[in-house]
């Protein structure tokens, strides 16, 4: 049994390493670091990491709050804005509420691919735990990147 939970455990990291390098946009990217960070949190926000790809000079950061519907995960840089949410329907991107917004919408629609936005909309349909939302934010947030911008993540 536990020979076989170690092939499945494998076989898992080879699927989703081929997966991972059929997209060009991911090929570049080598890495991505995630730190948590230990900052002030309040009733508001629960946590803070930030997602460095690549040594890049201003990581992305992601924000967890806690709301009515489920927990979001507000993912911020420099050029765009966009939510992820664990809610009883599954973990993928939901509609960014105006007050977490802090990039010009234009500016974030340019970089956003719409389609791969909504392509995203369930990613997992289990209830995941927050490194499990990080992991899977930093692995999937290369996709939505539209082409044009991808190397604001190198």
């Amino acid at each position: 049994m536990k020979k076989m939970k170690w092939i499945l455990t494998v076989v898992a990291i080879l699927i989703m390493s081929v997966g991972f390098a059929n997209s060009n946009k991911e090929a570049d990217i080598k890495n991505c670091e995630i730190t948590s960070i230990d900052v002030f949190v309040n009733k508001n926000i629960k946590a803070i990491w930030t997602l460095d790809y690549n040594g890049e000079e201003t990581p992305i950061t992601v924000v967890k709050h806690k709301n009515i519907n489920g927990i979001q995960y507000v993912v911020h840089s420099k050029y765009f804005d966009v939510t992820y949410a664990a809610t009883e329907t599954g973990f993928g991107t939901v509609d960014m509420k105006n007050s977490c917004v802090m990039v010009n919408k234009k500016i974030s629609n340019a970089v956003i691919n719409k389609n791969e936005w909504k392509k995203q909309r369930i990613i997992t349909p289990n209830e995941i735990s927050d490194d499990t939302a990080v992991g899977l934010i930093s692995s999937y947030l290369p996709q939505l990147i539209n082409d044009g911008y991808s190397h604001i993540l190198n």
